[in-house]
């Protein structure tokens, strides 16, 4: 994660760190992202990663990816981007994971001019007693939305 960061997080790669999480952050939270998925995703990931560690040979780079310099690092994604298919879904893969472990850190908000979550309930939304909205029940998708007295009554009674 960290030699995939270094590629891809600065303006050129191995270049200026921006403001925000170090590499080191970066692998941290994207650690911190993937503990919550499912065994079989985390596999797939697991997958990912190994390929893009020892897949370098596929582009005639012989040492491992980690070992590249970040302009190379950064040629490699790009080669295995263009190539397509399942080598375009591993860049994109680490692209993401990176970009979401990197934008996850508030000190990188502000070059977005984002102030981070706000949440404004619309005024017809039920909270409990602590002022947070109310989790739906269960069973709420089976009440009728109108009172029974205002459904009109039928004009004409139906004869046979």
């Amino acid at each position: 994660m960290t030699a995939a960061a270094t590629a891809l997080i600065p303006d050129s790669p191995g270049g200026t760190w921006p403001a925000g999480p170090t590499p080191l952050e970066i692998a941290r939270n994207a650690d911190r992202y993937l503990m919550a998925l499912p065994p079989a995703l985390l596999r797939e990931v697991r997958g990912l990663l190994l390929f893009l560690e020892h897949g370098t040979w596929l582009t005639f780079h012989w040492p491992r990816f980690t070992r590249l310099t970040p302009a190379a690092a950064a040629a490699h994604l790009q080669r295995l981007h263009a190539r397509g298919g399942t080598q375009r879904l591993i860049a994109n893969g680490i692209r993401d994971l990176c970009m979401s472990a990197w934008y996850q850190d508030p000190r990188t908000w502000p070059a977005l001019g984002y102030e981070g979550p706000l949440v404004v309930l619309p005024a017809n939304v039920a909270r409990r007693a602590d002022g947070l909205p109310s989790r739906p029940g269960r069973y709420d998708h089976l009440i009728a939305r109108q009172p029974l007295e205002s459904i009109p009554a039928p004009k004409k009674a139906i004869s046979r």
